[in-house]
C-alpha cells in the first residue's frame, strides 16, 4: 500500500525516504482503550479479579516525505481473564485474541490511523476446572475497520474514532464511535491520565467509560512503564461476556515496549 502511494507521487517526492522495520509504532497509544495492544496487568474488583494482556505493536514500513509521513504497523494481543480459586490458584477463564494492521498518516501534530482488525473470543480451561457452565456458547469472531484521528498538543493528545464492523459472528449492528484523551508530564518520571469513551451499536449504544491515572516512566527509546489506578463501567469487554454489564476499580501495571512515546 505504501509503495503504491510512493510510486504515484510526483517526481519532486522521489527522494522520499522508505524505511523497513522502523523503530517504534506510529499508531497512537490510546492508553485507556480496554483493547489497546500493550503488555498490561490489572488487579480489579468484580469478576474476573485479574486481567492480563500480552500484546504489542511494531513498525513494518515507513515512508517519510517533506511534510508528512506514512507508516504501516503490525499488532497482536491476547487478553486474559483470571478468576481466583482455592490455594491461591488463578484459572484463566476467558481468552480474547486480537490482530491489527494500522496505517498512520502523520502531518505535524495531527495524525490519522486507518486500521483493519480481527478479534475472536474463547473460553479457557479455568471454566472447566471451576465447574462453571458457560453462559454464552456461541462463537464470537469479528473483523472491523477503525479510523482514529488525534492531535498532539503540548501535554495532551485528544482522539476521535469511528468503527465499522465488516463481518461479525454472531451478526451485529456495524457502527461505533469513541473519543478520549491522553495527558502526561514531560519528565522521564512524571504523571499521566487517560480517558476513553465508546458507543457501539452492537451494545445498544451503551456508554463504555474507561480511565487511568498514575505514574509514568519514559525511556530515551520512547518505551514507557505505567503504574496507576484504573476504572471501567459499561458493557463487558470479553467477547464471551457479550450482553453483560461490568463496572470495576483497580490498579494497573503496563509496559509500552514499542510505544513511540505517549
Amino acid at each position: 500500500m505504501l509503495l503504491a502511494l510512493w510510486l504515484a507521487l510526483p517526481s519532486s517526492a522521489a527522494a522520499a525516504e522508505i524505511s523497513w522495520l522502523p523503530p517504534g509504532r506510529a499508531a497512537p497509544v490510546l492508553v485507556a482503550d480496554p483493547r489497546e495492544t500493550n503488555h498490561q496487568l490489572i488487579v480489579r474488583s468484580g469478576d474476573p479479579r485479574i486481567e492480563g494482556a500480552i500484546a504489542d505493536v511494531g513498525g513494518l514500513l515507513r515512508l517519510d516525505l517533506e511534510a508528512l509521513s506514512l507508516q504501516l504497523d503490525l499488532g497482536a494481543g491476547i487478553f486474559l481473564g483470571f478468576t481466583p480459586g482455592e490455594e491461591l490458584t488463578f484459572g484463566i477463564t476467558t481468552v480474547d485474541g486480537l490482530l491489527r494492521l494500522p496505517v498512520t498518516l502523520e502531518w505535524g501534530a495531527l495524525s490519522a490511523t486507518l486500521e483493519w482488525a480481527h478479534i475472536s473470543a474463547h473460553y479457557a480451561d479455568g471454566v472447566r476446572y471451576q465447574g462453571t457452565l458457560p453462559l454464552n456458547t456461541d462463537s464470537y469472531s469479528r473483523e472491523q475497520l477503525r479510523l482514529v484521528a488525534s492531535w498532539q498538543l503540548p501535554w495532551v493528545r485528544p482522539h476521535l474514532g469511528f468503527r465499522e464492523l465488516l463481518h461479525a459472528i454472531p451478526s451485529a449492528p456495524r457502527p461505533g464511535f469513541q473519543l478520549g484523551a491522553v495527558a502526561h508530564g514531560e519528565r522521564d518520571l512524571s504523571w499521566y491520565a487517560a480517558l476513553d469513551l465508546c458507543w457501539n451499536a452492537d451494545q445498544e449504544w451503551q456508554t463504555g467509560a474507561s480511565g487511568q491515572a498514575g505514574l509514568l516512566l519514559q525511556s530515551e527509546q520512547s518505551r514507557s512503564l505505567r503504574l496507576g489506578a484504573a476504572a471501567y463501567t459499561g458493557p463487558a469487554m470479553a467477547g464471551k461476556r457479550a450482553g453483560e454489564d461490568d463496572s470495576w476499580l483497580g490498579g494497573v501495571l503496563a509496559l509500552d515496549w514499542h510505544g513511540g512515546g505517549l
